[in-house]
């Protein structure tokens, strides 16, 4: 039976010379002009030989071979290589799982035939891996330039954070990076050839399919569109498409960015839009509250300042007085659909500055209904005129390295095997606070908290050399003012082939987000009126305590107070003063407690101190110098202020619970017994 033969190449003149020659050898031949087709005909097509170009259309040969060798069918079958750049590619074929490669010279004919004579005689795997016909081809340097170029594409491709990928005019996958890998929780292999809409379901699948069809519409003619987030593999994801060439049945550029974590923040915020307003105050995001007749009702300082309007200017504008021209009729139909109460998330548009400057946004729109009628529109927008200025370039020349490096948003640096910076653009230099020339030929220690800390980092070096890679790692650095900043890291090495070129990554600043984070923490855990730790605070003190006492032995003593006759304050001399006695209190007990002791407001004037290593003679000690303080301050009342305490210690197995009820019941002792006193209960 003749053995069946696959041919791929994008040249016409090789497919045709090589299908004659095995056809005359009377061997069963079908042929592809790219990688794709490849894949296709594969789906139902078993070859025994393959012959493979290099530089293929859609999928490269280099991804063609490593999907085939993944595939168990495939295995017994013979891969051989057809290579133009056999000369200076640098692949290990073998790695790749090819049998031979056939370098394109004057002689293919024959080095095809010698290859075939090996393979039917089943001697093809005796002999050690060569390249038939090398002698034949010189090294050509523009090639190498190129190749090299793309290799640093690669590398940068590979660690953004956006999933990246490219699809043909159906649809179909031909690349995807690691981070569209990661959001489609599929790899590589899986993908190529994979319908990309049916990674969405229901509307989501029909909204991305719009998407692509406005991305390919005539400029003047594209239909207006929301950038809605998507719902993929319990992430959010927004979905933009860049089209390479005109034409309907052209590839293009499919770009998703995560921002699960951004629709959460803005949920979260939006939920206690009162407790935030410093923070929103205080944010570099534009911040608007919008009436239904277009009026201003709010404006953050990051909006005035963007946009250069006073006050008085502001009182009288109306919303569409700062939308661009072009994006105005867009806006206005988006505010009335908010109005209904509906809400629009990553929305892009621009606003006019009060010097005529454009400032292209993104932001999320909500509307806040009250009676069933809208009260406001609520909207949250971030600057990304840069970033907008250097997708343009991005699409207008993805070759221009130099200019990507240079603008980039995040911090691009490339680190030698010695584990010093070899360049860096400005962006990170910006974001430590040096100059460029300053970090250059450095190893960048200055910039770690600590030897220790910079160990730490440095130690992960040989690994990525080898071929790991670290992905989305969140590292604290010390900036030149010697200020915190948070980074989220992402590095691989250079070229897997040759370690030697070092290490390239890319560092995204996330401070802000850092510390909004810990500024939620704090305020959920704190008492408003008084700066004291609240209920929630608590279980988190008591939790760790408690697993400290079990594990090193110690004692941990518990202790509730609360004010005598506080009723009387709040009723002889207004809730103000009583509101006063309360935070002046906490302040007496923060001065007569450790700094491992913690102090709660428990509820009203009831408060609650926990006292880890402290055994109860000491706790006792501790108490009665507080009650003492309190009985002696001065308060600003014409009668003194005393406080009653009851003490408690924890005993192995004790539920919190178990613990402030014996410290409560040992309170309402101490009121028994005439207050202004301290009861324990061992």
């Amino acid at each position: 039976m003749a053995r069946k033969v696959l041919v791929v190449d994008d040249n016409p003149v090789i497919i045709k010379l090589v299908s004659e020659l095995l056809k005359k050898a009377d061997y069963q031949v079908r042929t592809a002009s790219d990688g794709l087709a490849a894949l296709n005909i594969l789906e139902e097509y078993q070859p025994d030989i393959i012959f493979i170009d290099l530089v293929l259309p859609k999928i490269s040969g280099e991804m063609l071979c490593q999907v085939i060798r993944s595939k168990e069918r495939f295995k017994d079958a013979y891969l051989v290589v057809l290579s133009g750049i056999a000369a200076e590619s640098g692949l290990d074929l073998g790695k790749l799982g090819v049998d031979t490669c056939i370098a394109k010279g004057q002689k293919i004919a024959h080095h095809i035939q010698e290859v075939l004579r090996d393979i039917e005689a089943g001697t093809l795997h005796d002999k050690s891996f060569k390249i038939h016909g090398l002698k034949d081809v010189f090294v050509r340097q523009v090639t190498m330039e190129l190749l090299d170029s793309k290799k640093h594409l690669e590398v940068i491709l590979a660690n953004v954070n956006d999933g990246l990928l490219e699809i043909t005019g159906q649809g179909a996958i031909i690349y995807a990076n690691p981070a569209a890998e990661s959001l489609l929780a599929a790899h590589q292999d899986q993908l190529l050839g994979a319908d990309f809409f049916s990674f969405f379901k229901g509307a989501d699948q029909q909204y991305a399919r719009d998407l692509l069809a406005a991305a390919r519409a005539p400029v003047n003619s594209a239909p207006s569109r929301v950038d809605l987030p998507l719902s993929l593999h319990r992430r959010f994801v927004t979905l933009r498409f860049l089209s390479l060439e005109d034409g309907p049945n052209q590839p293009c550029i499919a770009i998703m960015t995560d921002i699960t974590a951004a629709k959460i923040a803005h949920e979260t915020l939006e939920m206690s839009e009162g407790h935030y307003r410093e923070l929103i105050e205080n944010t570099t995001d534009l911040v608007q509250k919008i009436t239904p007749d277009g009026s201003f009702l709010y404006v953050n300082r990051a909006w005035k300042e963007n946009l250069g309007y006073s006050d008085e200017e502001i009182n009288v504008l109306n919303i569409q007085d700062i939308l661009a021209p072009q994006h105005r009729e867009r806006c206005l139909n988006f505010f009335s659909f908010v109005l209904e109460g509906e809400s629009i998330d990553q929305v892009e548009t621009a606003f006019i500055a009060k010097d005529g400057r454009t400032l292209e946004v993104i932001g999320n729109v909500s509307c806040r209904m009250e009676g069933g009628k809208p009260a406001y529109t609520r909207g949250i927008f971030h600057n990304i005129s840069e970033r907008k200025l250097l997708e343009k370039k991005l699409q207008n020349s993805l070759a221009d390295f130099e200019s990507i490096f240079d603008n980039s948003l995040v911090g691009i640096f490339h680190v030698g095997i010695d584990g010093k910076i070899l360049r860096c653009n400005r962006r990170l230099a910006e974001m430590a606070g040096y100059e460029q020339e300053e970090l250059v030929g450095t190893d960048g220690r200055f910039l770690y908290l600590s030897d220790e800390h910079y160990q730490t980092l440095l130690d992960k070096l040989p690994g990525i050399l080898a071929g790991e890679e670290i992905r989305h790692l969140e590292f604290p650095f010390k900036r030149k003012d010697g200020s915190l900043t948070w980074s989220l890291l992402s590095a691989r090495v250079v070229d897997p082939n040759d370690p030697t070129r070092g290490v390239v990554g890319i560092s995204d600043d996330i401070t802000a987000r850092k510390e909004l984070e810990e500024q939620l923490k704090r305020l959920s855990t704190t008492d408003q009126l008084t700066g004291a730790y609240n209920r929630r605070g608590f279980e988190d003190f008591f939790s760790r305590e408690v697993s400290r006492a079990k594990r090193y032995n110690e004692p941990l003593a518990l202790v509730i107070f609360d004010i005598d006759h506080f009723k009387l304050v709040n009723d002889l001399h207004g809730h103000d003063a009583g509101d006063q006695v309360l935070r002046q209190l906490v302040d007496i007990g923060r001065k007569q407690i450790r700094e491992i002791d913690s102090l709660f407001r428990w509820g009203g004037e009831e408060f609650l101190l926990l006292l880890p290593r402290t055994p109860i003679d000491a706790a006792q000690l501790v108490v009665e110098r507080l009650r003492q303080k309190v009985a002696t301050s001065d308060f600003s009342l014409p009668s003194p202020i005393t406080i009653s305490i009851g003490v408690s210690m924890y005993h192995l197995g004790d539920r919190a619970e178990e613990l402030i009820k014996r410290a409560d019941m040992a309170l309402y002792e101490a009121k028994d017994g005439g207050r202004n006193r301290v009861v324990v209960s061992p």
